[in-house]
């Protein structure tokens, strides 16, 4: 932690672009390098904060890692309540890696950047180069010509703000249609029917930014059909015929999903069907229920296929849940039966601990035996009761800095009012709370000075006016003899107090002065030609008398 930001607390935006902001116009520097060195430090930072070895088991390519990077986002969203992570994804085209990444935050792109080189450099021995080559909200104008035409949009046409996010249909984005022309567009917001002559013109926006990932040197990382056919190679032993029933699997496996090309469900496992009962209506239509919350597409049968290795995230839509829940997520992932043309939707439910469990309409004997996320619900318990010590823990750590800071200001303080009052040699050793021992000096001077008529007009000056007249002529006269008597400017000269219009100093102490005297008789001088600046009234000078004496 640095400075009075902690790690598990959740800042607004606003200090991010605020802190971007000063440091651009401090340093002279484009936001864009700011950012991406600022992507490369927070990698480093992930690494000391103790997330290195999930870091480094993460993916063994920089592929693997970002297509990954969803998973370890969805978990930590476990972990810090109100995270709102930004999702990636990756596609191969031509063999060259595009990473898409989609954020509700604008213009933190650049971090990604600095990110993927961090991680390309330090996990995988890669040097990469990143180009943005597209950017969200440039216009479409490259359509795969297998694209469907788009769609006349009927009247009144909806004016969707820039700041919309959009689906994606077969790995492009819907299109986001702005109105070239004003005028039609209040027409259309009126209600009014749009003509041909006043249709505006409709331009077709990317939804997220995208990202071309090259490498420049290190191990050549695979592609995923070469993988594809180690993987095939590697089956050796495989059954001939069917040796599981569908009863039998959904018993085995009681959270999952099987859905044809129509998204309509065909099969559920045993704990899914009784939570969510409309499961098992007829030709139940997957989005009917669910919800996608990673990765961002369209849930598609071409899209899924697609994106077949990704950790998909689907949460239930609002009334769906048969108990007051508002919703269940299922995270897991998406397998091909090409047997039967469906796709399995392996999953588990995501919950933060048992009594998330309960308020799920759910129990441990819900989940099977083999599944690991029983442990893991089991041990929150526990990780969640250290989670609290740690979090309080650390907001105890934050206040007991601050504590020590204010301290040390309020010694400071006292130390220089310390310093003020008495000569150096006798503050630093009370300071250290050392005795001061006394000392006979056999000559010093002293000198006694004070404003001539100050009684007098004190006493006209009675109100509270006049009192605040008479207290800003003694400071403004003060601070002119203290700087006068200062032992940086007039070492042989020590201040002794202050009483009313008095003021007394001496030379000779607390450091021995041959020529005591003529230190003295010199300050007396300058302090009355500087009093002479000093008006007492509307007109009238202070004059003071200045009187030394040898003792």
């Amino acid at each position: 932690m640095e400075g009075q930001f902690l790690v598990r607390q959740i800042y607004e935006d606003d200090i991010t672009y605020n802190l971007i902001e000063a440091a651009v116009a401090i340093l002279n520097i484009p936001a864009g390098d700011i950012l991406e060195l600022f992507g490369k430090t927070f990698f480093e930072f992930c690494q000391d904060s103790g997330y290195d070895k999930i870091l480094q088991v993460l993916g063994a390519t920089p592929r693997d890692f970002l297509q990954n990077l969803d998973a370890l986002h969805d978990h930590l969203g476990t972990l810090y309540p109100g995270m709102r992570a930004p999702s990636f994804r990756c596609t191969e085209t031509d063999g060259q890696l595009v990473l898409h990444y989609y954020s509700e935050r604008p213009g933190l792109e650049h971090i990604v950047i600095g990110i993927v080189k961090a991680v390309a450099s330090k996990l995988h021995g890669v040097d990469v180069e990143i180009k943005i080559i597209r950017r969200k909200g440039d216009p479409i104008d490259d359509k795969p010509k297998s694209a469907p035409p788009v769609q006349p949009v009927p009247t009144p046409i909806p004016v969707v703000p820039a700041a919309a996010t959009p689906t994606v249909v077969d790995n492009r984005p819907v299109p986001i249609f702005i109105s070239a022309d004003p005028a039609a567009a209040e027409l259309a917001n009126l209600g009014g029917p749009v003509t041909a002559a006043t249709s505006p013109a409709k331009v077709e926006l990317y939804d997220h930014f995208q990202f071309l990932i090259t490498e420049i040197s290190g191990p050549k990382t695979p592609t995923r059909r070469s993988e594809e056919k180690e993987q095939q190679a590697d089956f050796q032993l495989v059954a001939k015929a069917p040796m599981i029933s569908p009863t039998t699997f959904c018993k085995v496996f009681p959270f999952h999903l099987m859905f044809n090309r129509d998204l309509i469900i065909v099969q559920a496992g045993r704990s899914v069907s009784r939570v969510i009962p409309k499961i098992s209506e007829k030709n139940c239509h997957l989005l009917t229920i669910f919800e996608a919350v990673r990765p961002h597409l369209q849930m598609s049968f071409g899209n899924i296929l697609s994106h077949i290795n990704t950790i998909y995230v689907l949460k239930t839509k609002s009334g769906v849940m048969s108990i007051s829940e508002r919703y269940l997520r299922l995270k897991g992932q998406m397998m091909y039966i090409p047997e039967s043309d469906l796709i399995l939707f392996q999953c588990y439910p995501s919950v933060m601990n048992l009594d998330d469990l309960t308020k799920k309409g759910l129990h441990i004997s819900d989940i099977p035996l083999h599944d690991a996320s029983r442990d893991l619900v089991l041990l929150s318990e526990k990780f969640e009761a250290e989670y609290k010590l740690t979090t309080n823990l650390e907001i105890l750590t934050d206040k007991l800095q601050q504590t020590y800071r204010d301290l040390e200001s309020e010694k400071s303080k006292t130390d220089r009012l310390l310093y003020s009052v008495l000569p150096k040699t006798v503050a630093n050793e009370l300071r250290h709370q050392r005795p001061v021992p006394p000392k006979r000096y056999d000559s010093v001077t002293l000198m006694f000075s004070g404003i001539v008529g100050f009684g007098q007009y004190c006493a006209v000056n009675t109100d509270a006016e006049g009192a605040m007249k008479i207290v800003k002529m003694l400071n403004e006269l003060y601070t002119i003899f203290d700087e006068l008597t200062d032992s940086k400017s007039n070492s042989n000269i020590f201040k002794v107090e202050t009483v009313g219009d008095k003021y007394m100093a001496v030379s000779g102490l607390p450091d021995e002065c041959e020529n005591h005297a003529k230190c003295i008789a010199r300050l007396a001088l300058d302090m009355m030609d500087m009093a002479r600046n000093v008006k007492m009234g509307a007109e009238t000078m202070v004059s003071s008398f200045v009187g030394p004496g040898l003792l």
